[in-house]
């Protein structure tokens, strides 16, 4: 069976719907319907420490992958 190519899918942050946890911020980018429901695409922005982030768990019914960048601010050295 041929694979039948696809249009990209753009998300745009400023259209996403976004909640806040916390002092995070979660962005739903892409949501199932979006894609047909093969996949969903959500950016978290984590606030500085001491704001907790995700607790370790498990999804039974979905993979997750995550790709992340820290960016790390430490305090001026006088």
């Amino acid at each position: 069976m041929p694979h039948e190519a696809q249009p990209p899918l753009i998300a745009n942050t400023n259209e996403a719907k976004t909640v806040s946890l916390g002092p995070n911020r979660v962005a739903f980018l892409l949501r199932g319907q979006q894609t047909k429901g093969l996949y969903s695409l959500t950016e978290f922005t984590l606030a500085s420490p001491p704001a907790p982030g995700p607790p370790v768990h498990i999804h039974n019914a979905e993979d997750e992958l995550t790709y992340g960048s820290l960016i790390l601010c430490p305090k001026a050295v006088e």
